[in-house]
């Protein structure tokens, strides 16, 4: 005959399905951290494809020194990304079999990232080309941040995690369009395929910015909206109706890429600090039910051993 079953302890079952509840919002805590060395790690990687198109397009003669520079800076977020993952991927921290797989995909890419970057130093490739390899790259960390993102159920977060998302989505779209316009004007010549994909990148920018206004607190919002009335964004203005009126194979003043590169630069440095923003208000609020649950879980003990 089996032994009977140990009576379930009704006080213990609750004591544990706050514990757990206390564990996932830590989790979360510690997934923010990760999604934050991801995002410097994709800021870094973004600003060296657009240092490398400009670099290849105009035949090695500009931008060496920003290239350097940006790869020097991807390199060091990649080494930060590295040590919060070795302890973000511990047991306790609860990494899932996508997650962890996702990560593989990132660091499988991180791995071509040096041949890569030697075949745009002896420029074997177009500069177009050289856009979609990094591009490809980059998505695998995005795909990770919406993983984590996707991943997290925790009451009061969801709205800043769609807000979160679609900033990301956003950010890497002006991304792409910092390096394929770069690409146009520093070519000198106004390729179709290149400018319909602008505009293109320009439309997705508009969609997911709309949803991030509308999932953002008050005060993001407002602060997106005065953003878009700053010189530099009028200036980005000026040189994409530039771009979207010129017909196609018609000269372009290759002068101009200098301020393209700094007017989407200012962009995309722009809707970085509103990532951050997101991501400070995550931590705060994965600080604030942390405390709740805490005491609830004080609360619980003390009722029930009363």
């Amino acid at each position: 005959m089996p032994e009977p079953a140990e009576e379930l302890s009704v006080s213990q079952l609750v004591l544990q399905a706050k514990q757990l509840e206390i564990d996932a919002v830590r989790q979360l805590a510690g997934r923010a951290e990760l999604v934050d060395a991801i995002g410097h790690l994709i800021h870094g990687l973004q600003r060296e494809r657009g240092a490398t198109s400009i670099f290849l397009a105009s035949g090695g003669q500009r931008f060496a020194d920003v290239r350097e520079q940006a790869m020097a800076e991807a390199d060091e977020a990649d080494r930060q990304l590295r040590r919060l993952l070795a302890l973000q991927l511990q047991p306790a921290q609860g990494p899932t079999a996508p997650m962890l797989s996702l990560i593989a995909w990132v660091l499988l890419g991180l791995q071509s990232l040096p041949a890569l970057r030697a075949q745009v130093q002896r420029r074997q490739m177009e500069a177009a080309d050289s856009v979609a390899a990094y591009s490809r790259l980059i998505a695998g960390p995005v795909e990770l941040i919406f993983h984590i993102a996707d991943a997290a159920r925790l009451p009061g977060a969801s709205r800043l995690l769609v807000a979160l998302l679609h900033l990301v989505q956003a950010n890497e779209a002006v991304g792409q369009e910092r390096a394929l316009g770069a690409v146009l004007f520093a070519s000198g010549r106004c390729a179709e395929a290149l400018q319909q994909r602008v505009m293109h990148l320009i439309d997705a920018q508009d969609r997911s910015l709309q949803v991030f206004a509308d999932f953002a607190d008050e005060a993001l919002r407002a602060d997106w909206e005065a953003q878009q009335l700053t010189p530099d964004a009028a200036r980005l203005e000026r040189l994409r109706r530039m771009l979207s009126t010129a017909r196609p194979e018609a000269p372009l003043d290759s002068r101009h890429s200098q301020a393209w590169f700094d007017a989407c630069s200012a962009r995309i440095d722009s809707l970085w600090q509103r990532v951050l923003a997101v991501i400070g208000q995550l931590r705060a609020e994965c600080e604030a039910q942390r405390l709740r649950a805490e005491q609830a879980l004080q609360d619980s003990e003390g009722l029930l051993q009363g």
